[in-house]
Order: structure tokens, then C-alpha cells, then sequence
């Protein structure tokens, strides 16, 4: 996606384009399902991570990374592609509720997300 800015100048126009590349810690996105499964070490939840420009567009080749208060994280980094997406999965031996941060840039990601382990 590229911003396009153009500017008149006594030779004509110039055109610049710009690409957006900074992803918003408010704008990007984790979404994961299932929400709620067994705390049997084997079964997994995939967890989607959205990295987004302040203007909701989306952003590759950032690398994303998970922390969770609970459970193990299959991947340790991903790159996030060219729709913006990096997909992890989760697994845990202990029930109880794991909170998920999505890292962008060792920036945490504003928003949380909770996985529940029965």
C-alpha cells in the first residue's frame, strides 16, 4: 500500500510515494480459536496476530512475537506477511487462563488476548 503525495514545483509536478511501515500498537490485532480447550500438553490453539499502520492497512515483514502467562508458545518469532498476519499456536499441560501479549518491534501490542485450559 503506498501513500502518494504530490507536490507542484517550477519544474512541474513531483510525485513521492511513500509506504506506510510503522505498525500501530492500537491499530494491530490477535484473534485466536479455539478460546477454550484442554489442558492436555497436545491439543493447540492458533493464534492470529494482525499487524496494522495507524491508517488500519496492513504491514509485512515485521517480526511478531508472543509472551502467555501460562503454556508453552510453539513458534518463538514470526514475520508477519504480506497481509499483515503471523500465526503462532498454543499448547498447555496446567489448566487454568493463559493472557496472551502480541510483541511487534519488542513493542507490546495494546490489545490482550485470554486463552482458557480445562
Amino acid at each position: 500500500i503506498l501513500t502518494i503525495a504530490i507536490n507542484k514545483s517550477p519544474w512541474g509536478f513531483l510525485i513521492r510515494a511513500k509506504e506506510e511501515v510503522e505498525p500501530s500498537l492500537t491499530q494491530s490485532l490477535l484473534f485466536a480459536w479455539p478460546l477454550t480447550l484442554p489442558a492436555d500438553g497436545k491439543t493447540q490453539t492458533t493464534i492470529s496476530v494482525f499487524i496494522r499502520s495507524a491508517t488500519n492497512r496492513p504491514i509485512a515483514n515485521k517480526p511478531v512475537r508472543l509472551t502467555t502467562s501460562l503454556g508453552k508458545i510453539v513458534e518463538q518469532e514470526m514475520v508477519s506477511e504480506k497481509d499483515g498476519k503471523a500465526q503462532f499456536h498454543l499448547f498447555s499441560e496446567i489448566p487454568g487462563t493463559a493472557e496472551i501479549t502480541g510483541l511487534v518491534n519488542n513493542q507490546p501490542i495494546l490489545q490482550k488476548l485470554t486463552i482458557k485450559f480445562e
